[in-house]
């Protein structure tokens, strides 16, 4: 996989996560180890998305989703606005 493939692949996977934290959750539950260990970068998304639950504000969940995708390199402002610089 290419660095363009694999940005894209991580932006989808924060979409993802941003969107839906649940489903998230269960994504990553089902994708192995080995796997995950390839995507280490987004290791921290993966924690927030663990520690999410609904008791928790969503926008407080979204603003720390949105501080890792920048911290990745990514512009990513809403669920809406998504874009990879």
């Amino acid at each position: 996989m290419n660095s363009s493939e694999h940005k894209k692949l991580v932006l989808s996977i924060i979409e993802m996560a941003y969107d839906e934290p649940e489903n998230a959750k269960l994504f990553f539950s089902f994708i192995p180890h080995s796997i995950l260990e390839q995507l280490n970068d987004l290791s921290e998304i993966i924690s927030i998305v663990n520690a999410y639950n609904d008791t928790h504000p969503i926008d407080d969940y979204h603003e720390k989703i949105i501080r890792e995708a920048r911290k990745l390199g990514l512009n990513f402002t809403n669920s809406k606005d998504k874009v990879i610089n």
